[in-house]
């Protein structure tokens, strides 16, 4: 354990809640705590320590934090789960883990209703959209009356992408919000 987080922990009287701050702090800064402390805590955005390591620690972290039986579906700020977290900063083991761990493909942002899909097309993070095919992700799930993963993909000029959403069954008369097809957006 670091210097910081040993006085982080001494500073207070409420040790409890000292020691799950430091929890979060050390999914962050790569370090695990086996102390005893809380794996569920949430901040007041809702993010929990799989969230901060999914996005911004090493997958160990991670790793540990599922095994000591964390919630895969946690929702943080704007309604993002540990793998939209892990997905959206391109990281394929993050995400392998996850969905090893039986991580929901279809939870979607409360801001834009988007899947870890739509996240990976749009970013054309080309493993991911396989590892999530590969576990079943929908390429129709997210978005009610708006772009799919299809779209984005081919919005973005991600054209490896839209082979392999086109292969995973996405619809190619799939239709965005303003009735342009996904294929108009890839000649447009």
């Amino acid at each position: 354990m670091s210097d910081e987080i040993r006085k982080f922990l001494g500073e207070s009287s409420n040790y409890q809640q000292n020691l799950d701050a430091a929890l979060h702090k050390a999914a962050f800064d790569g370090e695990f705590l086996a102390l005893g402390a809380n794996t569920q805590t949430h901040r007041e955005d809702g993010t929990t320590p799989v969230h901060n390591a999914s996005f911004h620690g090493p997958v160990d972290v991670m790793c540990a934090l599922l095994k000591a039986h964390v919630k895969t579906d946690a929702r943080g700020i704007h309604g993002t789960t540990p793998l939209h977290d892990a997905v959206y900063s391109g990281d394929l083991a993050a995400t392998e883990a996850l969905l090893a761990a039986c991580a929901y493909t279809e939870a979607t942002r409360s801001s834009g209703n988007t899947t870890p899909l739509h996240d990976a097309s749009y970013h054309g993070h080309m493993d991911i959209i396989h590892a999530l095919l590969k576990a079943h992700a929908r390429t129709d799930a997210g978005r009610k009356r708006s772009a799919l993963p299809l779209n984005d993909a081919a919005f973005y000029k991600h054209t490896s992408a839209v082979h392999t959403l086109l292969e995973g069954g996405a619809d190619i008369e799939g239709r965005r919000h303003c009735g342009v097809r996904s294929l108009h957006d890839t000649v447009s």
